[in-house]
């Protein structure tokens, strides 16, 4: 592995605060004040094969599990021996290297499975390891009479995202005739509310949810300029998995001035077939600039739908600077072992790239949803709120995914409850 990613990886784990430290870090040689021994991962015959996964259970140092490596640390001649190896656990979990590996845990949609990732099944994916690591580094340096700067608690940023795959829940007046008829076929309540949502969406339809979400959000940006509200749109036609808005080009630019004139930012929202013709990415993306007279820089996927890391290279390709996917669909958690933000890394040409990305704390639908974890409220609230208290801990990004169809005022789901409460324990940490 090449010397400077060795190096990335090492100032990553120190922190921006404590970067310049990285001359007392060695490793695989016994130069440094803090030697980290090598433990085989990056050799040759093993590096990118199937036997350079970590083998279970994983060996722990203090409570910490180490993916590979011993669990020794000894002190000897003024200096810090680390059996553990850091470094390639570390670099395991911030590329996604298992995800290049291991070609038979994907769902459906082709997606990596965090039920059947590592992180997961060690149980320690609600971890951020990587920050855990970083912590432990510079603690050997402290133990040494290094001076180290105190990493503080708090939120480096915060990110209140909201992916809009559709602004409206009638595309047009013919399914919005249809819902009305079934609804009274079947003698449902609510019967012309398609027929009114669909002449008047913003006053009638129940997944225009925007001016909540954007009262909602603006509570949190008034206690720090550190928020940041972004919403996620879609260029695309309609397909199967696609609603499709980006025609109704009034509507739409008239929806992006809204958000924006409310102090929000908008991103693209990378189709589903996009996502597997990345081609269609620079269509997307340019007509949503001309619908919002400005480039557009930061993108998550549909679905939460990177189905392998070298396709993040479609990203960079097209001036994508800032990606928001990271998070596993089926399971809340670290999905890069890290709180922190981290440039992407290419395995395949060993490079750091300009691309950055912004490990997903918690997706709404994650928590409820039946063919994910399927949580009660009151579990999904804590679950939220411990994962939230590891990014304070570390000085992290707290990274929420509500979308604006789970929220509405006329669901029998806990969503526009539980984003409520989210953001109410959210500004308590702010304030404390």
């Amino acid at each position: 592995m090449k010397t400077k990613i060795i190096d990335y990886v090492i100032k990553f784990l120190l922190g921006p605060q404590n970067d310049e430290l990285s001359r007392y870090i060695s490793y695989g040689e016994d130069s440094g004040r803090v030697v980290i021994k090598e433990s085989g991962f990056f050799k040759p015959d093993t590096y990118m094969t199937e036997n350079s996964l970590p083998s279970f259970p994983l060996k722990e140092l203090k409570g910490l599990p180490i993916l590979f490596g011993d669990n020794t640390i000894e002190k000897k001649d003024n200096k810090i021996v680390l059996g553990a190896d850091i470094i390639a656990s570390a670099f395991f979990m911030i590329t996604r290297y298992e995800e290049y590996i291991r070609t038979d845990n994907r769902d459906g949609h082709g997606r990596y499975l965090g039920k059947g990732s590592i992180l997961y099944k060690a149980g320690c994916l609600e971890r951020p390891l990587v920050d855990e690591y970083g912590n432990l580094l510079r603690t050997c340096l402290a133990e040494l009479g290094i001076p180290v700067r105190t990493v503080k608690k708090g939120f480096e940023r915060i990110y209140l995202t909201h992916d809009v795959d559709q602004i409206w829940q009638w595309k047009n007046l013919l399914s919005a005739m249809r819902t009305m008829a079934k609804r009274i076929v079947l003698n449902k309540s609510n019967k012309t509310e398609s027929i009114k949502a669909r002449l008047n969406y913003k006053k009638y339809d129940p997944i225009y949810t925007f001016p909540w979400l954007l009262k909602m959000d603006n509570s949190v940006q008034t206690l720090t300029e550190k928020c940041k509200c972004v919403y996620f749109i879609m260029g695309c036609r309609h397909s199967q998995r696609d609603f499709g808005y980006i025609d109704k080009e009034k509507d739409v630019k008239d929806f992006v001035n809204y958000v924006e004139n409310n102090g929000a930012t908008v991103g693209i929202h990378i189709s589903y077939e996009a996502g597997k013709a990345p081609e269609n990415i620079k269509k997307e993306k340019k007509r949503i600039e001309g619908i919002c007279n400005h480039e557009i820089t930061l993108n998550r996927y549909h679905y939460l739908a990177s189905r392998h890391p070298l396709e993040l290279k479609h990203l960079v390709r097209f001036g994508i600077t800032d990606d928001f996917t990271m998070g596993f669909a089926d399971a809340a958690g670290f999905r890069l072992g890290t709180c922190r933000a981290v440039k992407w890394i290419d395995l395949n040409e060993e490079e750091i790239t300009p691309l950055t990305l912004h490990p997903m704390t918690v997706m709404e639908v994650t928590l409820d949803g039946s063919e994910y974890m399927g949580l009660t409220e009151e579990e999904a609230y804590k679950k939220v709120c411990r994962l939230l208290d590891h990014v304070f801990e570390y000085n992290g990004e707290a990274v929420l995914l509500w979308h604006n169809s789970t929220v509405s005022a006329a669901s029998d789901g806990y969503q526009r409850r539980l984003y409520e409460k989210t953001l109410l324990y959210l500004k308590s940490r702010i304030k404390n």
